[in-house]
Order: structure tokens, then C-alpha cells, then sequence
């Protein structure tokens, strides 16, 4: 069976609203989300691209946001996704687009 996209599939579940001391309200994408949400995708025989620059996090005690973003990267890249900049996502778009017009 050929692998699906997750284009197919809802992935709002890597949405949530943060609010800030001021009351501002802002959507982020949360890396720990997207990460599971990537590896779930995988194990239901997805074809899975992650956007390295698409998702955040936070630092936590001495690490930086940077330093915690490079491991789940590397896990993902290794067994579960196509690792990808959200320039380069946009370039494999838009050559599948010129691709299969007709």
C-alpha cells in the first residue's frame, strides 16, 4: 500500500493559543506536539515532512529553545520524517505543482 500524505489528514492537534501577560492571544506550534503527532503519522504509514523552522519550543533551566529543538530533529530525521526548512518545503510544492500540470 503506498504511503499517504498527511495533507489528508486534520493536524490541527499541533495548535495552541498562548496568552500573553497583556492579554494577547498567539498561535504557536509546539515541537513536543508536532513530534508526536510526526511519529503517530509514521506508524499509521504516512509519508511525513517536518518543518525544522515551522515548530518552537521553549528553554527550559539551562538549555535553550536551539539546544532542545536538535534532538527530537535528529529522531525524526533518523526513523520518521523528512526533515525540511519550510523554504525547501515550499520548493518541493511548488516543483510537484509544475510537475503535474496538465
Amino acid at each position: 500500500m503506498p504511503k499517504r500524505s498527511i495533507f489528508e489528514q486534520d493536524v490541527s492537534v499541533c495548535l495552541s493559543c498562548v496568552q500573553d501577560e497583556a492579554g494577547a492571544r498567539y498561535d504557536e506550534i509546539w515541537l513536543s506536539r508536532c513530534e508526536t503527532t510526526a511519529r503517530e503519522a509514521m506508524v499509521r504509514d504516512f509519508y511525513v515532512f517536518f518543518l525544522s523552522d515551522g515548530t518552537t519550543t521553549f528553554g527550559m533551566g539551562n538549555a535553550s529553545a536551539a539546544e532542545l529543538q536538535k534532538a527530537p530533529l535528529a529522531t525524526l530525521g533518523s526513523w520518521f520524517a523528512q526533515v525540511l526548512t519550510v523554504d525547501e518545503m515550499l520548493q518541493k510544492i511548488g516543483h510537484a505543482a509544475r510537475t503535474t500540470e496538465v
